[in-house]
């Protein structure tokens, strides 16, 4: 793999961690920030495209990248190319839908039913939590690029975020992880990157562990152990 398939690579890997964080800004109506996020993802996408255009031929074709449209949701079908862009066989397989027989788009959109359906409930298993050593490691699901795609954040960013919930969330108090962040590492007070946080907030969420109350934060259940707790299931946990 050349330098540039892999600075690709990490373009599109941080575009796909913004692109998430812009989903959770937009639930949470922090529109303040929602902008920012989408500029940046907007910036990393044109970077990312800018690094094709140095790749061969070769290297293009059998890159993850190619697949992706400028838009970033996907391959240009034929039906949504320009008629004069097209090649002679896909205009003539346009053509033959047109004067399909009788049932023909039926039964094209009882199959489109099908795929969408099946989509629809892939999406519903995830995302999905396992550990891998130290790391808490979360598997989703991208609906843009019809694939698994997986975030890790190590073990302590979790103990760093219970610890901060814990004192923000004490008397059944409501917080909001704009309260919580930044996170800092305790032995060289570096920044925890935001988005290893949310993953460990999407499991601690996902555990019951705490609760969410819509766009108005997040408590602690009644009476809740949260250190212990996140051990527990800690070491519950699927291992890889």
């Amino acid at each position: 793999m050349s330098t540039l398939r892999k600075a690709t690579d990490i373009l599109r890997s941080a575009e796909e961690l913004l692109r998430e964080l812009i989903g959770q800004a937009a639930a949470k109506a922090d529109y303040t920030h929602l902008a920012t996020l989408a500029d940046w993802a907007k910036q990393l996408n044109a970077l990312r495209h800018g690094c094709t255009d140095d790749i061969n031929d070769d290297e293009l074709a059998s890159s993850p990248a190619a697949s992706i449209s400028e838009n970033g949701v996907g391959e240009i079908s034929a039906a949504e190319q320009p008629l004069s862009d097209r090649k002679p066989s896909q205009r003539r397989l346009q053509g033959s839908e047109k004067v399909a027989a009788n049932g023909g788009h039926k039964r094209t959109k009882r199959t489109r039913a099908k795929k969408s359906k099946g989509s629809r409930k892939r999406q519903s298993e995830y995302p999905k939590f396992l550990r891998e050593g130290v790391d808490l490691v979360k598997q989703g699901w991208s609906r843009r690029e019809k694939k698994e795609y997986e975030h890790k954040a190590p073990r302590n960013v979790i103990s760093l975020l219970v610890d901060a919930v814990v004192r923000s969330g004490k008397g059944g108090k409501r917080f909001t992880m704009e309260e919580l962040l930044p996170l800092h590492q305790l032995d060289d007070s570096s920044e925890v990157p935001s988005y290893q946080a949310y993953l460990s907030l999407a499991w601690l969420r996902t555990e019951g562990l705490i609760i969410q109350h819509g766009r108005q934060g997040y408590s602690l259940p009644k009476g809740a152990d949260l250190v212990s707790s996140v051990e527990e299931r800690w070491q519950r946990l699927r291992q890889r």
